[in-house]
């Protein structure tokens, strides 16, 4: 699970705002979450349960539930967390986020920090307290002796962890598992702190939970004799490294056995060669999983296979360890961020997961290179090297030898840290520092950068906002400029005023929102209101800003008419909190709902067409599908269905839409308005090890993008 880090991050040019996966520094806007806790015995709402977030370290109440068991959270100071519900009726267990007992807290939700997030129906059904009991003792088989220290684990009849680090064996080796509602039960004996060469084993002496005995348990009921004699087992060890030399991050290591059951998980492990370790397996021949969910490497199943019935065994015999259960894990270039530009036809760029540099294609994603070099390639934090989610971007002007290049970087951490901003005039071969201060208004202090924000009308035009933090007396106060240039880069200049009320989003499209037409017209989401959301307005290139209330969430613009505006916003605020979708065709005056809502909550990513008024596109959360509109939102085609959440118009090819699926490196794209997808990149695409040749792209006259 990540949590709050420090982040170094790299931004690359980029021709549409793109998600930038970094934590932020959290501030107090309106409705973050949205859910009701009830009782899962009867379906009936619980008032007055403590709603809060945690991040493993800290834990902070951030609401309670009312008469009717609904709660609204508006606002967090973490930048990841999950959420755990706690009853205060004493009835009912706690539990996290998404029905995981507190046991489960790994495998428990993780949300990010979005401003304005708006996440609705994280909702809870609590387990009532029972009254039932298990008891037992449990034995060594060697000696017949009590073993101490032995956690007693429970599952439910859906087999699912109910207790894991609760209930222990005492000196006599003797447990009782208590609070039990009426039902069916397994039991897992787990002696890791009793020794790693005593075998776990199930209930009734099962080696696995599939074929554990279920002990049923009355209303009130004590059941004894649910006893235990643990048998010598063994212990795998080895070690994890990368195919590039570079850190890994093990959650742990999945073991299955030879029915292809989950048997347990070894310890995590970090580093560029981790060391892991499994105990308390009982003898046999068994298979493990290996993942890295955070650094872009391909998970594996021992030795260097794809699924688990080509995984080879592994035989673990009593009393011993087997050794040497080595893997190498391989990097995976994930697509995080991919741009395109009208002004540079069959060019595209990417951004990789894991990679300080840009990879990009100059036929149209047939071959791939990477940029040369990186202002901060070598740069380290401490002793750690950050894998970053650039952005990218192409930009292009008459009279430039090559491609223009910029990047920041920064650290993103709580209100602190410093930024710094390069350019590159010769395609990424050498960097110089751009001497810009967007907080040179407020005095001494600190800089952070948002991504760069490139105008879909004039690509020259180019913005980012600087989060400027300063201190007055013992007072942190936090301000944001807009910093443009309208020359490609080459110059820069802030904002003579600060931005009111600005809405820092790094992974939202909405922070920043310029016209796709009119080259000097910017909106940005002012949250200074604290009663609704309203936007602002710029025709003078962000010299002066004028109030609008949109009544939305989300703003998206019509790249044929520059009147016609679209977003989401808040249904019925009484009730269920449900985003609709909505439209104005005069410039924002006038708002219209959809006539169809193609899903409920209408909350995902909404992208415009560029080259036809009215064709829409929204890829629904919450699992609902990708849908699309050809006249402006008022009735909705579903598509065939698509693995992934990053996905573009490209602008060089009408019709044509990109999508980077999740975790697989590939890039597919559709000429058919989303009807079909096809290969584009295939995933593996080039690794940070290869093809250091430069980057040279033709000057172009651009207008548009």
């Amino acid at each position: 699970m990540k949590w709050l880090v420090r982040i170094l991050v790299l931004g690359l040019f980029f021709v549409l705002p793109s998600p930038l996966l970094t934590s932020v520094s959290a501030q107090s806007y309106e409705i973050l979450l949205t859910g009701r806790v009830t009782s899962e015995d009867t379906g009936a709402p619980l008032a007055n349960v403590s709603i809060n977030f945690t991040t493993g370290l800290d834990t902070v109440e951030v609401a309670r539930t009312d008469s009717s068991g609904y709660y609204t959270v508006t606002q967090t100071l973490f930048n990841n967390w999950i959420i755990l519900f706690k009853p205060s009726d004493g009835k009912h267990f706690d539990e996290y986020y998404d029905n995981i007992p507190l046991v489960g807290e790994g495998r428990a939700t993780t949300f990010d920090y979005v401003p304005g997030m708006l996440r609705h129906g994280i909702d809870a059904a609590l387990v009532v307290k029972g009254d039932g009991q298990i008891r037992g003792t449990v034995i060594s088989e060697a000696d017949h002796r009590p073993l101490a220290g032995v956690y007693v684990e429970v599952y439910d009849g859906a087999d699912r962890l109910e207790y894991q680090y609760t209930y222990k064996t005492d000196s006599n080796g003797v447990y009782a598992v208590t609070d039990l509602a009426a039902g069916g039960y397994k039991l897992k004996f787990n002696p890791v702190d009793a020794g790693e060469f005593y075998a776990s084993e199930y209930s009734d002496g099962a080696l696995n939970l599939a074929t554990a005995q279920v002990i049923q348990v009355k209303h009130g009921e004590v059941v004894d004799g649910v006893d235990a004699t643990l048998g010598v087992g063994g212990v795998i060890t080895g070690f994890v490294q990368s195919n590039l030399g570079a850190e890994i991050s093990l959650p742990a290591v999945k073991v299955y056995d030879q029915s292809s059951q989950e048997v347990t998980r070894g310890d995590p492990c970090y580093g560029e060669n981790c060391t892991y370790k499994v105990t308390n397996l009982p003898p046999g021949d068994y298979r493990l999983f290996f993942r890295d969910r955070e650094n872009g490497f391909r998970p594996s199943y021992y030795n260097g296979q794809s699924t688990l019935d080509q995984a080879q065994a592994v035989t673990v015999r009593a009393g011993e360890v087997t050794p040497n259960i080595n893997v190498t894990l391989t990097y995976t270039p994930v697509i995080v961020s991919l741009a395109t530009s009208k002004a540079l036809p069959g060019i595209l760029v990417v951004g990789v997961m894991g990679d300080l540099l840009p990879h990009y294609s100059l036929d149209d994603g047939h071959s791939w290179q990477r940029v040369p070099t990186s202002p901060v390639a070598n740069h380290n934090s401490g002793s750690a090297n950050y894998y970053l989610n650039p952005n990218v971007a192409l930009v292009s002007r008459s009279g430039l030898s090559g491609q223009r290049i910029l990047a920041s970087y920064g650290y993103f951490y709580s209100h602190s840290g410093g930024g710094e901003l390069y350019r590159s005039g010769d395609n990424g071969q050498s960097w110089a520092q751009i001497q810009s201060d967007p907080c040179n208004e407020v005095g001494s202090g600190s800089a952070t950068f948002s991504p760069w924000t490139v105008s879909p009308a004039d690509p020259s035009h180019i913005y980012f906002i600087g989060l400027c933090t300063y201190s007055v007396g013992e007072d942190n106060r936090v301000s944001y400029w807009l910093t443009k240039s309208t020359d490609g880069g080459v110059t820069w200049q802030s904002s003579s005023t600060a931005l009111v009320g600005f809405d820092l989003d790094y992974k939202s499209r909405s922070s920043l929102v310029p016209s796709p037409m009119l080259a000097n017209r910017l909106y940005y989401r002012n949250v200074s209101n604290n009663s609704h959301t309203s936007w602002s307005e710029s025709d003078d290139n962000g010299e002066t800003w004028k109030d609008r209330d949109f009544p939305i969430d989300f703003l998206a613009l019509d790249g044929q008419n520059p009147n016609h505006l679209y977003g989401w916003r808040l249904g019925d605020l009484t009730s269920t909190y449900l985003p609709v979708g909505v439209r104005s065709e005069d410039d924002g005056d006038h708002w219209m709902q959809w006539a169809q809502q193609p899903c409920t909550p209408v909350d995902g990513d909404l992208l415009v067409s560029p080259f036809r008024s009215g064709l829409l596109f929204i890829h629904c959360s919450l699992g609902f599908g990708f849908f699309r509109s050809e006249n402006g939102g008022d009735s909705w085609t579903k598509l065939p269905p698509i693995k992934g959440e990053l996905w573009v118009a490209d602008y060089s090819h009408p019709g044509r839409l990109l999508l980077a699926p999740d975790d697989s490196g590939e890039l597919r794209q559709s000429l058919d308005n989303g009807e079909s997808w096809q290969l584009l990149r295939p995933a593996g695409g080039v690794s940070p090890a290869q093809n250091r040749q430069p980057l040279y792209l033709p000057s172009i006259t651009t207008q548009g993008h």
